[in-house]
């Protein structure tokens, strides 16, 4: 995926620094779950269950038609999101995700061989709005302006057993960097679908904007088989 989190982005995902809104009781830090772990220079990546706060409820995702043996992916059939959190003992933890994005699955034998993603972050919503949703598109943090596009390309993907280890390079604010991403793929006569479950240190990318206060670590989570909804949050 032209994933400049990710499939990715990655994805930057950061969480501004603005205080709670509504009043809620203490929120543990999101954390990704799962019995394999792998790691990437980024450091410590995780794979197939998203935390509670990244999870997207309802059916599985819905498998993707296969035509010529490529899926373009686009918000009718994927879904790009991310979760980041305060630091301390209330992380307040935020959702947010990407509206506008394009990419490619590409199939050989049955099995998933490249992947491609490329997000527009002027796209970023969060299910806050307003002042968090402009801060993240600040030169604090993605720098919209100065960086409209997050890209991620594999470089190589291993499969074995419906998981799936994509390796590549993912874009963002200006730096590169290699990244191995955990996903699971089903790819059936019906179609494909892949959910990969990730996390970024956005500080790797040159994001250092209130580390002390914000996470670097940014979860990241795309959905093959699911539309993209609409903004949840305020604009």
């Amino acid at each position: 995926m032209k994933l400049h989190a990710f499939l990715l982005t990655g994805a930057v995902l950061m969480v501004g620094c603005e205080k709670s809104v509504p009043s809620k009781p203490p929120v543990q830090r999101p954390t990704v779950g799962s019995a394999e772990k792998t790691t990437s220079d980024l450091g410590e990546s995780t794979a197939t269950t998203a935390s509670e706060a990244a999870s997207v409820k309802g059916a599985a995702p819905a498998p993707v038609k296969v035509t010529d043996g490529a899926v373009e992916l686009s918000p009718e059939n994927t879904k790009v999101m991310f979760v980041g959190a305060h630091t301390g003992e209330k992380p307040d933890p935020r959702t947010g995700g990407f509206e506008k994005f394009s990419g490619k699955l590409t199939v050989d034998a049955g099995k998933l061989t490249a992947v491609s993603l490329d997000i527009m972050t002027d796209s970023t919503w969060t299910e806050i709005g307003g002042k968090l949703t402009t801060h993240l598109k600040s030169p604090d943090f993605l720098d919209t302006k100065e960086f409209p596009e997050i890209k991620f390309q594999s470089t190589k993907v291993e499969t074995a057993d419906g998981k799936a280890t994509i390796t590549g390079d993912l874009t963002m604010h200006g730096e590169t960097k290699p990244i191995t991403i955990p996903a699971t793929v089903t790819i059936t006569d019906a179609g494909i679908t892949l959910v990969a479950d990730f996390k970024v240190d956005r500080a790797e990318f040159g994001m250092t904007t209130a580390t002390d206060k914000v996470e670097k670590t940014v979860e990241l989570k795309v959905i093959v088989g699911e539309k993209t909804d609409a903004k949840p949050g305020p604009a």
